[in-house]
This record gives C-alpha cells, sequence and structure tokens, in this order.
C-alpha cells in the first residue's frame, strides 16, 4: 500500500507538470551560451593578436618652435617635408619636380583650401621658401607654415 502512495502522488506531479508546462521554451532543449561566448573570446583574441602587428608608415618630422600660434581651418591640405629630403603631399609620396602639378590640380579641385607645411627643423630654408612660392603661383590663397608651440610660451601647435 505504501508503494501505491508513492505511485498516486508521483502521477499527480507529473500531470501538474505536463499541465503548467512553459509555451515559450524550446522544444529541443536549452541553448547554452557558453559555445557563443568563446567564439566571441577566439574573435576577439584574434584581432588584438593581429592588431600588434599592424605597422603604419610615417615620417618623423620634427618642427621647429615659435612663440606665435596662428589657427588653420580644418580640412587643410598638408605637405610634409621630411629631414632625408621626402615630400609628402596629402599623404602621397611625390617629387619635387612633380609638386608644381600637384599644387595645381589640389588648388583647382579645391579652391579656398589652405595648405599646411610641415618642414622638420633641419630642411633648408631656401627650400621651404621655394615651395611656398610653388603653391602661391599655383592657386592657393592661404600657406601656413606649421610650428610647435614653445612650452615656455603655453601656446598651441601651428
Amino acid at each position: 500500500m505504501h508503494e501505491r502512495d508513492d505511485m498516486t502522488i508521483y502521477d499527480q506531479l507529473s500531470f501538474i507538470k505536463r499541465r503548467y508546462r512553459s509555451r515559450l521554451r524550446y522544444s529541443r532543449g536549452i541553448i547554452s551560451a557558453v559555445p557563443l561566448a568563446d567564439i566571441i573570446l577566439v574573435i576577439i583574441l584574434f584581432m588584438v593578436i593581429n592588431s600588434w602587428y599592424v605597422v603604419k608608415p610615417a615620417v618623423t618630422v620634427n618642427l621647429p618652435e615659435a612663440p606665435f600660434v596662428s589657427g588653420v581651418s580644418p580640412g587643410a591640405m598638408v605637405l610634409t617635408l621630411s629631414r632625408e629630403g621626402l615630400i609628402f603631399f596629402n599623404d602621397e609620396r611625390i617629387t619635387l619636380e612633380g609638386l608644381q602639378r600637384g599644387f595645381v590640380r589640389a588648388a583647382r579641385d579645391n579652391p579656398g583650401t589652405p595648405l599646411v607645411i610641415e618642414a622638420d627643423n633641419r630642411v633648408r630654408h631656401g627650400t621651404i621658401v621655394r615651395i611656398y612660392n610653388m603653391a602661391l603661383e599655383a592657386g592657393f590663397e592661404e600657406v601656413a607654415i606649421a610650428t610647435r608651440a614653445d612650452p615656455d610660451a603655453g601656446g598651441g601647435s601651428r
């Protein structure tokens, strides 16, 4: 008789279990978030490890210090002169001979855009003046020479 009472209780519990079964539950079982988290972690780890190997090309330019600071509007074209004699105009390497054509094309395509010359401290003054004159002849209305703010003066850069 004791076994029958247990069976009766079991039958009653299974009836309640079937009656109140959730309709929102997935029929194939519980979906675990652990494999999804593992995949996301592996992807993030892969991206972080590979980002260390990306080398961005750069040219080191030591700008001269100046106590005065003047600003240039955003979107200015940039000409960079390195101490090794490399010339970059709008992030493209160019020769001094091809620079005049590049200036004419840029001034024609973007009228009113200022030009900023970022020359290393060791670039000869004559070279900077020559490039400055080439830019004015090509049609640039505003040409600025980039400088570093004097730390004693407390100014900005350019």
